[in-house]
């Protein structure tokens, strides 16, 4: 126990400690970007369905909602196949582990999210990193590898920098280099593509060579994540993927909230559309105050030449009714110590006009 108090010391004394807290205040740090958690639309189905699924889907925990929900989103995508994992960090663990043997060779963006960073930590197959957004240096590694079997990993949108890779370029590199692309689209879902679905909606690529993550519990409201892949993908995902085969499956009434939001995001054009208005205004109105607003509707501001602390800036904020994050070491790297502002559909104009006002105060 003294060895466990010591360690929390320890973080206390290097700035690093962590704390659970609520939501209070005007809204610019959650993912609920299309605003479904705060409506009411999805909460009544919670009385139409069972509340558990009562096992893993392979004992089974598996029901008809389960079926209804994958078959009716292989429909939407346009894909063969969809399976469900528990959440988007079980997902991520759990293709990483599917794919993984000593022919494998894994190929990660270096910012990608600690689930993808801690899947490849369990695993014994050979991995390389490459320079976040750098497809040159993807390349040069690429062209070295001598693995039967390789795979890069990527985001389409960063979770904590809000930027994109060139994925038509990634997608012809994986094409030339016959390697498996998976993406992880959990900030994407519901925000962009023509119909909502992600980024890799608005391109061509090989169905049975791609992998791609889409999480419920941001966007779409709900909780969960589910994996867009071929057929012998999905296969092996059942039979390899650990946190699939010994994790209880979703409820019931979750796989029935999933159908009705994604339903949700195809008809809320206008939702992406005002996202797409806040983040120029927010841009527009940080300029103004000589703040540099980075990103998308993931958007943050470092403090490199600050004296002040991101955690304290988060509180100072708070304060003035505004709940922004924080951002530090081990979610962003030493030295990019930041705060990470999302911009969402129902932020009004005199809401990021605050934000803006009171941050620049805060850092005069």
């Amino acid at each position: 126990m003294n060895l466990m108090i010591s360690e929390l010391n320890s973080l206390r004394e290097q700035g690093l400690y962590r704390e659970i807290t609520t939501l209070a205040g005007i809204d610019f740090c959650t993912n609920d970007y299309l605003g479904f958690i705060r409506s009411d639309k999805i909460s009544p189905l919670l009385f139409t369905a069972k509340s558990g699924a009562g096992a893993s889907r392979l004992i089974p925990g598996f029901h008809e909602a389960a079926i209804e929900t994958e078959n009716f989103l292989s429909q939407v995508y346009n894909i063969d196949s969809v399976l469900f994992f528990g959440s988007g960090y079980l997902a991520n663990i759990g293709i990483i582990q599917a794919l993984a043997n000593e022919d494998t060779e894994f190929f990660s963006d270096e910012f990608n999210h600690a689930s993808i960073i801690d899947g490849m930590k369990l695993v014994k197959s050979k991995k390389q990193i490459f320079r976040h957004n750098n497809l040159s240096h993807l390349e040069e590694i690429l062209k070295k590898s001598f693995s039967k079997q390789k795979c890069v990993i990527t985001e389409s949108i960063f979770s904590m920098d809000g930027d994109s890779p060139d994925l038509k370029e990634l997608i012809k590199l994986c094409e030339k280099y016959d390697a498996f692309l998976v993406v992880d689209e959990a900030h994407a879902t519901g925000v962009v593509g023509k119909n909502g679905l992600g980024l890799m909606e608005d391109f061509q690529y090989n169905k049975e060579k791609t992998i791609i993550v889409h999480t419920c519990g941001k966007a779409i409201g709900c909780y969960g994540a589910f994996v867009i892949s071929g057929k012998i993908i999905r296969e092996l995902l059942i039979n390899k993927a650990r946190t699939l085969i010994y994790s209880t499956a979703l409820s019931p009434y979750i796989f029935k909230q999933i159908h009705f939001a994604i339903n949700e995001v195809i008809k809320s054009g206008h939702l992406r559309t005002q996202i797409a208005t806040n983040i120029q205004y927010a841009k527009e109105q940080f300029k103004k105050k000589h703040l540099k607003l980075s990103g998308s509707h993931i958007s943050y501001i470092e403090f490199l030449n600050s004296n002040k602390c991101p955690i304290q800036i988060e509180q100072q904020l708070k304060e003035k009714g505004l709940n922004v994050k924080g951002i530090r070491y081990p979610s962003v790297p030493k030295g990019q110590e930041r705060l990470r502002i999302t911009i969402k559909s129902f932020n009004s104009q005199l809401e990021i006009q605050k934000l803006a006002i009171t941050l620049k105060d805060i850092l005069q």
